[in-house]
C-alpha cells in the first residue's frame, strides 16, 4: 500500500499541525509538572517546619529531664548542707571550723555553678509564697511581719523554689501589753 503523496504545501500544513499538537502537549506537561513542583515544594516546607518543631520538642524534653535530675540531686544534697551549717555552729577548734566552712563554701560554689541559689530573706517582708513561718518573735526595731531570722535556709533553682526557707517573723508588742 502506497501512501498518497502530499504536495509540499500539504506537507507543511501536516507538519505544522503536528508541531502545534506537540507544543500543546509539551505545554500541558509543563503545567502539570509546575503544579506538581509547587505541591512538592509546599509539602517540603511543611515537613521542614514539622522537623524543626520536633527538634525543639526533643530539646525541651532533654532540658526538662536534666532540670528534674538536677533538682533530685539538689534535694538529696540540701540535708548535707544543713548538717554542715549545724556543725559549723558548734564549738570546735579553729582549724576544724575552718575546714567545715571551706568544705561548705566549696560545695555551695559547685552547686551554684549548676544553678542552685540560696534564698536569703532576712530583713524582707514575710511572703507566704516564698517563706514558711515557723515562729513569731516580738521586735520593736523592725516592722511587723518582717523576716528576722532563718531557721532553715531555702534554695532556688532556675527561678523555681526548691525548698522554702523556714523563718521567724516579727510581731510588734501590743500597746496594751503589760510586759512592755
Amino acid at each position: 500500500m502506497n501512501e498518497p503523496e502530499l504536495s509540499s504545501s500539504e506537507h507543511k500544513d501536516a507538519e505544522s499541525g503536528d508541531e502545534d499538537r506537540g507544543c500543546e502537549k509539551i505545554r500541558e506537561e509543563y503545567e502539570e509538572l509546575r503544579v506538581r513542583y509547587k505541591d512538592l515544594e509546599e509539602t517540603l516546607r511543611w515537613l521542614q517546619a514539622d522537623y524543626e518543631n520536633y527538634k525543639k520538642g526533643i530539646q525541651r524534653n532533654i532540658d526538662l529531664a536534666i532540670e528534674q535530675g538536677c533538682e533530685k540531686i539538689f534535694y538529696d544534697i540540701l540535708p548535707v548542707l544543713d548538717g554542715m551549717d549545724e556543725f559549723a555552729g558548734m564549738k570546735m577548734s579553729a582549724p576544724l571550723l575552718d575546714g567545715v566552712n571551706g568544705l561548705r563554701r566549696s560545695m555551695l560554689k559547685a552547686l551554684s555553678d549548676h544553678g542552685l541559689e540560696p534564698l536569703s530573706r532576712v530583713g524582707e517582708p514575710f511572703d507566704p509564697g516564698i517563706e514558711e513561718a515557723v515562729d513569731v518573735a516580738l521586735a520593736d526595731d523592725v516592722g511587723e511581719g518582717t523576716v528576722i531570722e532563718e531557721v532553715r535556709k531555702g534554695y532556688r533553682f532556675r527561678g523555681k523554689i526548691l525548698r522554702h526557707p523556714l523563718v521567724r517573723i516579727s510581731k510588734l508588742k501590743d500597746r496594751g501589753d503589760k510586759d512592755g
